[in-house]
């Protein structure tokens, strides 16, 4: 699915993050990079590490971080942590 998106969308990442049943961490399902075609997944980010990106996530269930300084939930280096996990 995240390659057929990535592709689709000529993007470099395509990520699939869920809540997990408390709401306080989001769980990764799978994270693939186009540039490399590599795909992870098991990365796990907890609310108290990632509030504002977590209050953006809870009033709406998807963020394009294309322009991730511009967007108004996460900044640039919050995106960027996602993506460590």
């Amino acid at each position: 699915l995240c390659v057929a998106a990535a592709k689709v969308m000529e993007t470099e990442r395509v990520g699939i993050w869920l809540f997990d049943d408390s709401g306080k961490q989001l769980v990764c399902l799978v994270n693939y990079e186009s540039a490399t075609g590599k795909q992870t997944s098991g990365g796990v980010l907890r609310e108290e590490q990632f509030r504002q990106e977590f209050a953006a996530l809870k009033t709406r269930k998807c963020v394009d971080a294309q322009d991730a300084q511009n967007d108004p939930g996460p900044k640039t280096d919050g995106y960027e942590r996602l993506h460590e996990g």
